[in-house]
């Protein structure tokens, strides 16, 4: 068993040994607790770092999306704006057609109306000019020469009543009156098959 007197000796004993042993802990306690107040501050000092960060990272999220959204729109707008172009052109391609077509009626009704009046002409021409086989008819009388003019530089006999060339070889030497057909570079008995050349003809 030991002593009381003993117990309080040793514990002096070590206090004088140990002088700064019983204020070691509160300083410990001290340095811990302005260690946990720093920590505390950096924590507050973080969080508030954090919230800024969140702040700052929603504003630019709500910017985004509001570039986003306008971008859509613009994107929605050439679509439509495309559409729009496509629909003109289509219109524009089937009323080109259209025009087309109908000029293409138009020119095979007219080369179909051109190549009738070619027809018509060549039937009139047919009817007009006599056939170089077809031989005229004889007058029941004579043809007296005094009713005709001599054109000596063509060498053609014009009738004194109604103007028209006649052929002179018919009309000497067999007192024929013969018409004269005209052709593009003169003139030509059907009866003799007799041929003068027009001097005025220009090629």
């Amino acid at each position: 068993m030991v002593k009381e007197g003993s117990y309080k000796s040793e514990i002096k004993s070590y206090r004088q040994q140990y002088p700064d042993l019983k204020q070691k802990p509160f300083e410990k306690d001290r340095a811990e607790e302005q260690t946990i107040t720093q920590l505390q501050q950096d924590r507050i000092s973080l969080q508030n770092q954090i919230f800024r960060l969140q702040q700052e990272s929603f504003e630019k999220n709500k910017e985004y999306q509001q570039r986003i959204a306008q971008l859509e729109n613009d994107r929605i707008s050439l679509q439509n704006q495309i559409s729009r172009l496509k629909q003109e052109f289509s219109e524009k391609d089937r009323a080109d057609e259209q025009k087309i077509i109908q000029l293409e009626q138009d020119k095979l009704s007219l080369q179909e109306k051109i190549s009738n009046l070619e027809q018509k002409i060549t039937q009139l021409e047919q009817e007009k000019v006599p056939s170089q086989k077809q031989m005229p008819e004889a007058p029941s009388q004579e043809a007296p020469l005094s009713k005709y003019d001599f054109n000596n530089k063509s060498g053609i006999a014009i009738e004194k009543e109604s103007g028209k060339p006649c052929c002179p070889n018919c009309l000497k030497g067999n007192l024929r009156r013969v018409a004269l057909r005209v052709e593009e570079t003169g003139w030509r008995c059907p009866f003799c098959e007799k041929f003068y050349p027009n001097p005025d003809y220009r090629p």
